[in-house]
């Protein structure tokens, strides 16, 4: 019975390996068909792993979240208040981490599943975020706010890092963010205007 498993196991990983370096085209993605490769699917997982980290850190990590996952010369564009470079972002973030938490209850942002397209060593992420409230342990869950999120991305040193990330946010518009905001145009494109290396 070991024999048969582990055969089987050689002849799976096999197949897997297989596919794996035979491109494959996707499907209609950001209205365009693309290649997939093994390196464009581990490229996916770490962008993946990136967005999935940021999201659990960003409320309580404060100034650290723009070195861990933004770059040098990243653009932070939150409902049209435009950031540059790290020190500007991690002063936006340190002000998150420093607001006093909820008396009652947790504040959690669920992340949609993300729309990611790969280019080489450039990539763009499209995500829906969802901001929810668990008031007690019996009632149920409360929606706070909803927006959107596109992000370019790209390689430093091996790592994927944010270089503009634009939120739009769709309902819920804390109040810090009333006075600048900014309603965004039909055509509005996300990813133009991106940051020179």
């Amino acid at each position: 019975m070991g024999k048969a498993m582990g055969a089987l196991g050689i002849a799976l990983g096999s197949l897997m390996l297989g596919l794996a370096a035979q491109p494959a085209m996707a499907g209609d993605h950001f209205d365009e068909k693309y290649e997939v490769t093994g390196k464009t699917l581990l490229d996916r997982i770490q962008i993946e792993d990136l967005l999935r980290g940021y999201y659990h850190d960003f409320h309580t990590l404060g100034a650290a979240v723009a070195t861990r996952y933004f770059a040098p010369d990243a653009v932070f564009d939150a409902n049209g208040q435009v950031f540059r470079g790290r020190e500007e972002i991690a002063k936006v973030y340190q002000s998150i981490a420093d607001r006093p938490p909820e008396k009652n209850g947790l504040f959690q942002m669920m992340m949609g599943p993300p729309l990611i397209r790969i280019e080489g060593d450039r990539a763009t992420a499209v995500i829906v975020w969802t901001g929810i409230m668990n008031d007690t342990l019996t009632a149920p869950p409360r929606f706070i706010e909803q927006g959107r999120e596109y992000d370019i991305l790209a390689k430093y040193d091996g790592h994927w890092r944010i270089r503009k990330r634009t939120v739009i946010t769709d309902s819920g518009l804390p109040a810090q963010w009333l006075p600048t905001y900014v309603r965004r145009a039909e055509g509005f494109d996300p990813f133009a205007d991106e940051p020179k290396p």
